[in-house]
């Protein structure tokens, strides 16, 4: 799902991994539950 896409980085300062492209990164980057996108902050 994210195989070369290097330039990803989730909200928590989660860095692209080519050991982690599966879907398992397709969530909310948070504290202890790595992960590729950022949360829309609250308004």
């Amino acid at each position: 799902m994210f195989y070369y896409c290097n330039a990803l980085m989730g909200g928590n300062d989660t860095a692209y991994s080519s050991s982690n492209v599966t879907a398992a990164y397709a969530h909310i980057d948070e504290e202890g539950n790595p992960g590729y996108f950022t949360a829309k902050p609250e308004q």
